[in-house]
């Protein structure tokens, strides 16, 4: 892709997780701009390889979230496209707070739609820990805020 920089071994990866009812627009936004940034991008399945969106839209998966385990101490950021229902919901899998705590190790930020999906999940406590918490639903405009995202990751990495 034009404009594209290409990746290396030193980048860590962004993590996208994807599962039944999250959001399609958003997960499609972070994955298209910040791979066309140069980011490494996976998009995880938290329940298999294929979910429906809250709009029904399916879209397939990068890895299993038993794959992105193995991937997650390398993370330089964990995107959560979902509200806190949501959250709530996939909050029961102890797999998925496996992944947000090795991330966080890590010091991968955590990228939210807002606060709420903090306070209903494990993500409250590593919160206490100065993780690095962004959340997106105040953006006017979605693609430019993830396009400066990945230029601060980029910066991050580089």
């Amino acid at each position: 892709m034009a404009g594209a920089r290409p990746t290396t071994a030193s980048t860590g990866n962004v993590l996208i997780l994807w599962g039944g009812g999250f959001d399609e627009a958003t997960t499609a936004i972070f994955a298209s701009e910040l791979r066309q940034a140069g980011l490494p991008v996976k998009v995880v399945g938290v329940v298999g390889r294929q979910a429906a969106g809250l709009h029904g839209l399916r879209l397939g998966a990068d890895l299993t979230l038993g794959d992105a385990l193995l991937l997650a101490h390398q993370a330089i950021a964990v995107v959560l496209p979902c509200t806190a229902a949501t959250m709530r919901r996939i909050d029961n899998d102890p797999r998925v707070c496996d992944l947000l705590q090795r991330a966080c190790a890590n010091d991968a930020a955590l990228v939210v739609q807002d606060a709420g999906v903090v306070a209903v999940s494990c993500i409250r406590g590593l919160t206490s820990s100065g993780q690095s918490i962004i959340a997106y639903s105040d953006a006017d405009d979605l693609g430019a805020f993830v396009r400066g995202l990945a230029a601060a990751w980029l910066s991050r990495v580089e």
